[in-house]
């Protein structure tokens, strides 16, 4: 593997009993996937977007979570969903 590739970038968080990593991922997630499985939300993937989109963590209940880099990316993606009042806003 090329010590470039973004597979040789990636973290350990934990290891089993034999030294085998269990939990790994992107750098640029590592707190939040290591704080995630700590507070037990169990990650199952990570992808911290690679500098070209906002980073994902895929949870073992199936629950996805999107990390935007600053509330400026959150409002350009607000009218995707509706409000906290069920209406929809436009773009």
């Amino acid at each position: 593997m090329p010590e470039n590739s973004r597979e040789a970038a990636m973290v350990v968080i934990e290891r089993d009993a034999t030294d085998k990593p269990t939990v790994w991922c992107d750098p640029g997630v590592v707190d939040l996937v290591r704080a995630l499985n700590a507070g037990g939300l169990r990650t199952l993937w990570s992808c911290d977007g690679h500098g070209h989109r906002p980073a994902v963590v895929g949870l073992m209940d199936g629950r996805q979570l999107l990390v935007l880099e600053s509330v400026e990316a959150l409002h350009q993606l607000a009218h995707l969903w509706p409000n906290i009042n069920g209406q929809r806003s436009t773009p």
